[in-house]
């Protein structure tokens, strides 16, 4: 797969957590974290998806899980774009 094929079909979530971590992770990893979700939201409204608010919460529990995840895989070598695929349809991230 070429690398623009493989970057259109990545995990928007991903995507964001890659570029944030590019610009470096501050002291306060908290804020980092919420930053990709904050990030990740917009993306979800600017796609016109509609997150029921009795489930926002549930949700966002969800994606901090993914996000601290992505960041131990990282530490430990093991992160890689093949893992994070979208088999659905995606919608652009802008770089």
């Amino acid at each position: 797969m070429m690398e623009k094929e493989l970057k259109k079909s990545l995990d928007p979530l991903y995507l964001l957590f890659k570029k944030e971590f590019k610009e470096g992770i501050e002291t306060d990893l908290d804020r980092f974290i919420m930053t990709i979700i904050d990030q990740y939201l917009a993306h979800i409204v600017e796609a016109k998806i509609m997150i029921p608010e009795d489930k926002k919460e549930y949700i966002i529990k969800q994606l901090i899980e993914e996000v601290e995840d992505m960041i131990r895989k990282t530490f430990m070598g093991c992160l890689e774009d093949k893992n994070y695929l979208h088999v659905g349809r995606v919608k652009k991230i802008a770089s």
